[in-house]
Formats: structure tokens, C-alpha cells, sequence
């Protein structure tokens, strides 16, 4: 298992998934993320915007700009078909439109709690290794114990690029969230222009 040493912290779940965001750019240098239909990631600009639920970024909502257009796109959750011809016809298209990562949440929570297809995580994971694309799993629901084992991507024995985590990382009592990485995703560039106000 790869170790994921680096961590930059946040206040709540939908900063993390910004910073995570920031994260995946500056290791790719590409602003594209891909994300799935009826997913939940945060109600910041772009965590709102790699929600691919539309009840959420339609008018009244749609008045924040979200999703900010022509940097994201969506799959259908647990459609590893999809996932595959999302990233062929991207990394086909020109330069620029590759994607820098597939944001996740290995189980919808807000969405209905849908479970996606066994080995999906494990598949989807490889697919955005092939294509250079940062795999971040949004565990800020599932994570820390709250699916039978540590994080939900250990039941397919496969491991995120970059994982999101918060709401149970503060026993519901703390506003902290957290975006823990490896070696692979670390920049420079990111630690030396991120930072808080």
C-alpha cells in the first residue's frame, strides 16, 4: 500500500475538497474534474461545481456560477463504461482538455446512498492511474469507521491519490477537515502559494 504522508487541513468538508481540487491542478498542471451524476461534494464554488447533483447548482442556486463552465464533467456513479470513454475522449481531445482528476465518493450519500458496483473503486483507480488522473475519494461521509473498516475504499483493497476527510475527523464536535496525499501528488508550487486568510 502506498503511503499518503502529506495532509493540509481545512475548517469543513467542502474547503478540503478545494484544497484537493488545488492539489490534483497543481500535480497535473491541467483544471479539468471529472465527477459523477448525483454526487455531494460541498456547497463552496468548486466543491458546488463538481457536485453533479442539480438540485443544487440550478436557480435560485445557479446564481453562483456554478458549475464553473468548461471545467467540469460528469459520469454516471458506478459506470466504470462511462468512467473509460470519459477519460479515452479527453485524453484524445487537445491539449488542455485532459482531466487533472475524478473526484469520488465511494458511497452517494446525500444521493440516496447508493452503493456502487463491486470492484468499481479498484477499476476506476486504474483507469485514472493509466491516464495520469488524480484519483480523490471524497470520504467525508464514509470514512472513519462508518462503513465496517477504517475508510470504504479498504473494501476493494485499492487506495485513493488523494483522500478527503471531515465531518467524523472532528466527532461532530470540531470544524476540521482534512486532504491526505502521497508523494506522487506533492508540489511544491501547492504548499508555497496555499495557505489560509
Amino acid at each position: 500500500m502506498l503511503m499518503m504522508k502529506y495532509v493540509t487541513f481545512a475548517n469543513s468538508g467542502s474547503e478540503t475538497v478545494e484544497w484537493a481540487i488545488k492539489i490534483a491542478r497543481a500535480a497535473t498542471s491541467r483544471l479539468r474534474v471529472l465527477s459523477t451524476h448525483n454526487a455531494y461534494h460541498g456547497k463552496t464554488l468548486g466543491s458546488l461545481s463538481a457536485t453533479g447533483a442539480t438540485k443544487h447548482s440550478d436557480p435560485p442556486h445557479g446564481l453562483y456560477g456554478a458549475p464553473i463552465p468548461n471545467q467540469f464533467a460528469y459520469v454516471p456513479f458506478g459506470d466504470i463504461h462511462a468512467l473509460e470513454a470519459a477519460l479515452n475522449k479527453a485524453a484524445a481531445d487537445t491539449p488542455g482538455q485532459q482531466f487533472a482528476a475524478f473526484i469520488i465518493e465511494p458511497i452517494q450519500g446525500e444521493g440516496g446512498v447508493i452503493i456502487p458496483p463491486a470492484g468499481y473503486l479498484k477499476q476506476a483507480k486504474a483507469l485514472c492511474t493509466k491516464h495520469e488522473v488524480v484519483f480523490i475519494l471524497d470520504e467525508i461521509q464514509t470514512g472513519l469507521g462508518r462503513t465496517g473498516k477504517m475508510f470504504a475504499y479498504q473494501h476493494e483493497d485499492t487506495q485513493p491519490d488523494v483522500l478527503v476527510l471531515s465531518k467524523a475527523l472532528g466527532g461532530g464536535l470540531l470544524p476540521i477537515g482534512a486532504a491526505v496525499f502521497g508523494e506522487a501528488q506533492y508540489s511544491e508550487h501547492f504548499f508555497y502559494t496555499h495557505s489560509s486568510t
